[in-house]
């Protein structure tokens, strides 16, 4: 997450998308996890949205859920909004 695309990827992400999934499916729950996520980062609603920092075991981690994603975004490409 040391990486801007990264973050501004899981930011956009999580105030664009992650409202209308919950929208559909209100039992979602959405766990973040990587290095060096920043403090700061805030979910939209904490109660569905889970900031796991450390992993012992990343491909341990990804083996029961359903669904990863890998959201990029940069402002270079796209231009600030």
């Amino acid at each position: 997450m040391d990486w801007a695309p990264n973050e501004q990827g899981l930011k956009w992400f999580v105030q664009e998308v992650v409202p209308y999934v919950i929208k559909e499916n209100p039992e979602f729950v959405f766990r973040m996890a990587g290095k060096k996520i920043p403090i700061g980062f805030i979910c939209i609603r904490t109660e569905i949205c889970l900031l796991i920092v450390k992993l012992p075991d990343a491909l341990k981690y990804h083996e029961d859920k359903a669904i990863m994603i890998v959201p990029l975004l940069s402002e270079a490409a796209y231009g600030p909004k």
